[in-house]
C-alpha cells in the first residue's frame, strides 16, 4: 500500500513536467537539418534575385512574402579562412534598370542581325539596282560619252602616271624626298588640276594610316585622323566651288525617294560617310533658295541633313576599315545612289511638266531628251585602298528605271607617299568634273 501511495504521486502531471524540463535535447538532431534548409533557401534566393532581374521587369515583393534573412545564422556556417569565390554568371542589376533590359537585349539581336551577310536582291525592286564590274577593255554599252575620258585619266593616276608636279622633282645630287623613282610620276603643273601639296603636308597622313593599321583602329578612327585628312588636303584649294562633308548621320529623307521591293516594301534605307559636293555660284545658289522656299521637302538632294539641303552631291564616298565586307559598301551605294536619281529624276519630271511644251513643237519627251541624268561618281575606301565607282541610270529593255553601279577599280593608297599623291590627284579630278557637269545640269533643270 505505501508502494503503490509512493506511485501515484511520482505520476502526478506536476511531477512528470518538472521532470521533462531536465531533460537536455541533443544539439545535433538540431542543427543539421536546418543548416541544409538555410543553404538551400540561400541558393534559391540568389537564383530567384537573378531570374527576376532577367526574365522581366522588377516588381516590389508583397510585405506578407517578403523573407528576412538571419545574418547571423548564415555566418555562424561561413568559414572565414576560404578564399572568396565570385558567383558564377550573377549580374547585380538595379530594380530600375530592370525594365530596360529587354530593350537593350533587342538592340543586340538587332545589331546581330544588321551584321548578317544576307542581303535583299535589288534586281528586284520596282526600279533596279544592279551592280557590275568595269570591262578590262573598253567601256560599258551606253556607258555616257563624258566620262569616257575621266575613266582613262582616273587608269593612268591608277598606274603612278603624272600625279606629281615637276616643281616637286628631287635633286638628283641630292636625297629624294619622294619614295619612288619613276620619273614618269612627275607631270608639268599645267596638266594638273591643282598644285601638288610638299611631301611635309602629306606626312602626318601616313603616319595616321600607318598606326590605325597596326593598331586595329575603328573606322571612325580613320575617318577623322586619315581620310579626312586626305580629303582636306586635296580639296582646300577648291572649297570656294567644290568642297566636302562628313555625312555619316544623313538619312535618306524623304522616304518616298527609298527604292521598293513592293508599293508598300521600302528596302532599307543605308547611309554613307561622306560627300563631295558643289558650292553653287550666285545664278545656282538662287535657283537652289527659290526651289526650297516654301516647301516641307527643303533639300536639294535625297537627304533633309542640313549641310547637304542647298549643295549638289557630287561624289559619295562610303569607308571601310582594312578587310571589311566590300560587298556591304557596294550594297549601301546601290541603295544610296538609287534614292539620289530618284529625287534628280522629280527635278526632271518638274522641269519636263514646265519646259516640254516649248521644245520640239509640244513634244514633252523631245524636250526630256536634252536633260539627261548625269553619272554619280562613288569612292569605296577599306583602310589605305581608295577605289572608284560609277552609278548610271537608263531605261532597260523592260522599259524600267534601271540604276547600275559600275566598280572600277583601286585608284590610290595612304602606305606611301606615291600612294597618297594618286588619291589627292584623282580626288581634284573629280572636283573639276563634278563642277563642269553638275553645275549647268542643276541651273538648267532648276530654272523653271
Amino acid at each position: 500500500m505505501q508502494i503503490l501511495s509512493y506511485s501515484e504521486q511520482d505520476l502526478e502531471p506536476s511531477r512528470i513536467l518538472s521532470w521533462l524540463k531536465t531533460v537536455q535535447t541533443s544539439p545535433k538532431t538540431q542543427s543539421q537539418r536546418p543548416l541544409k534548409r538555410r543553404r538551400r533557401n540561400s541558393d534559391t534566393a540568389l537564383m530567384n534575385i537573378d531570374n527576376n532581374a532577367v526574365m522581366g521587369p522588377h516588381r516590389t515583393p508583397s510585405p506578407t512574402k517578403k523573407r528576412k534573412v538571419d545574418l547571423t545564422a548564415v555566418d555562424s556556417y561561413v568559414d572565414v579562412d576560404q578564399t572568396p569565390r565570385a558567383l558564377p554568371n550573377q549580374v547585380i542589376i538595379r530594380p530600375d534598370d530592370s525594365a530596360s533590359i529587354g530593350s537593350s537585349s533587342l538592340s543586340a539581336s538587332s545589331s546581330r542581325r544588321s551584321r548578317s551577310p544576307k542581303k535583299i536582291d535589288l534586281s528586284c525592286a520596282i526600279e533596279p539596282i544592279l551592280a557590275r564590274d568595269f570591262p578590262w577593255s573598253g567601256v560599258p554599252d551606253g556607258f555616257p560619252d563624258d566620262s569616257k575620258d575621266l575613266v582613262k585619266s582616273i587608269t593612268l593616276f591608277s598606274r603612278g602616271l603624272r600625279v606629281i608636279s615637276d616643281a616637286l622633282k628631287p635633286d638628283p645630287s641630292s636625297d629624294a624626298d619622294l619614295p619612288s623613282p619613276d620619273d614618269f610620276a612627275y607631270t608639268s603643273p599645267s596638266t594638273l588640276p591643282a598644285p601638288s601639296p610638299y611631301p611635309s603636308e602629306c606626312e602626318h597622313i601616313l603616319y595616321n594610316a600607318q598606326f590605325y593599321q597596326q593598331d586595329h583602329g575603328s573606322e571612325a578612327a580613320w575617318n577623322s585622323g586619315v581620310h579626312d585628312a586626305v580629303l582636306r588636303l586635296a580639296l582646300w584649294g577648291f572649297r570656294k566651288e567644290v568642297y566636302y562633308v562628313n555625312c555619316t548621320v544623313a538619312k535618306i529623307a524623304p522616304t518616298r525617294l527609298i527604292p521598293r521591293l513592293g508599293e508598300d516594301t521600302p528596302l532599307p534605307a543605308k547611309m554613307v560617310d561622306f560627300a563631295i559636293h558643289i558650292e553653287p555660284p550666285e545664278r545656282l545658289k538662287e535657283l537652289i533658295e527659290e526651289h526650297r522656299r516654301g516647301k516641307m521637302d527643303t533639300s536639294i538632294n535625297h537627304t533633309l541633313y542640313g549641310p547637304l539641303c542647298a549643295r549638289p552631291i557630287g561624289v559619295n564616298i562610303e569607308t571601310k576599315r582594312t578587310g571589311e565586307d566590300l560587298e556591304d559598301a557596294k550594297y549601301k551605294l546601290q541603295i544610296w545612289c538609287a534614292s539620289q536619281y530618284a529625287k534628280m529624276d522629280e527635278l526632271m519630271e518638274r522641269w519636263k511638266a514646265v519646259k516640254g511644251d516649248d521644245t520640239d513643237g509640244g513634244n514633252e519627251d523631245a524636250g526630256a531628251k536634252k536633260l539627261e541624268l548625269p553619272p554619280l561618281y562613288n569612292i569605296i575606301v577599306q583602310g589605305h585602298d581608295w577605289s572608284f565607282l560609277i552609278a548610271v541610270r537608263h531605261i532597260n529593255k523592260r522599259d524600267q528605271k534601271e540604276t547600275i553601279l559600275y566598280s572600277t577599280f583601286q585608284f590610290g593608297h595612304t602606305r606611301n607617299l606615291l600612294g597618297l599623291y594618286q588619291i589627292i590627284t584623282t580626288l581634284q579630278t573629280l572636283a573639276e568634273k563634278v563642277r563642269e557637269t553638275l553645275v549647268p545640269w542643276y541651273e538648267k533643270v532648276l530654272d523653271v
